[in-house]
């Protein structure tokens, strides 16, 4: 996969100090990093109608650990971002849907057991996950924002940038 740091060969010429790219050729070269490393989807669970999840920082820590544990069993799979809301998940990822599914299936076993070993009844029932395809780059840095916000919508003390459960 091509990733950005690899960008600082492609903008360097017999060695010289790399130049700013320009608007066009930066765009060009995300656009080239966005079909070489797709398919990307967003992945969320239904919130209204689930109960709380996620009720002190235990759980939300384990959350967290298990979002990262789940992507590094999981081969194809990339997490671009994602937040973990008190009753619901939303993540940004790459890789093919099937896998993608098999990630939020380890996802929510792992959470079953979290809860059957902390004593805790929850049904996860509800608890499924909707793949909608992300078909191009603007979609994309749409979604990214969408996610990153829900933090803030959930508790107004944070930014996109202080909400301690995501990305």
């Amino acid at each position: 996969r091509t990733t950005p740091l690899s960008f600082a060969a492609i903008n360097t010429h017999h060695n010289k100090t790399p130049r700013a790219l320009s608007f066009h050729e930066a765009e060009s070269q995300c656009e080239s990093v966005f079909r070489e490393n797709g398919p990307y989807f967003h992945l969320c669970t239904p919130g209204g109608q689930m109960e709380i999840l996620f009720e002190d920082k235990e759980d939300f820590r384990f959350a967290m650990n298990l979002v990262a544990f789940c992507a590094w069993q999981s081969e194809g799979v990339a997490v671009l971002t994602f937040e973990i809301m008190d009753n619901h998940l939303h993540v940004v990822m790459s890789g093919e849907k099937e896998r993608l599914q098999a990630w939020f299936d380890l996802f929510k076993r792992r959470l079953q057991r979290y809860f059957v070993d902390k004593g805790v009844v929850k049904d996860l029932s509800g608890f499924v996950a909707s793949l909608f395809p992300i078909d191009n780059l603007e979609t994309l840095r749409n979604t990214l924002v969408y996610v990153n916000r829900n933090g803030y919508l959930a508790d107004a003390r944070h930014t996109p940038f202080s909400y301690p459960w995501g990305a």
